[in-house]
């Protein structure tokens, strides 16, 4: 819990600060799956039937924290989005400007 917790801290980093936001992220999905493969190596083997529920409780973490990661690249292409759309019409205001001039 604390890991998806810590992943989740990241929306409180700036949008602007991609890498710090991926990064931290990124090292708590990883341990999660660490934490998961540990757990998987422990047991024995079992059947497909049986549910264990500390694995599903990991995997469900590790979803989360997956979708925190997937949340941080919709924002940075969104971001993108706005810069580029707010360049072109700097360019437009440019272009307009001068023709007025003229």
């Amino acid at each position: 819990v604390m890991l998806v917790i810590a992943s989740y801290t990241g929306f409180w980093v700036p949008a602007a600060a991609a890498p710090a936001r991926v990064a931290l992220a990124f090292l708590c999905f990883l341990m999660v799956l660490t934490n998961l493969q540990a757990v998987e190596t422990k047991l024995p083997p079992l059947k497909l039937t049986h549910h264990i529920w500390l694995i599903d409780f990991l995997a469900g973490c590790m979803l989360f924290c997956f979708a925190s990661l997937l949340e941080y690249a919709l924002v940075h292409v969104g971001l993108a989005d706005v810069a580029k759309k707010a360049a072109a019409e700097a360019d437009n205001k440019k272009y307009q400007e001068v023709n007025m001039r003229e």
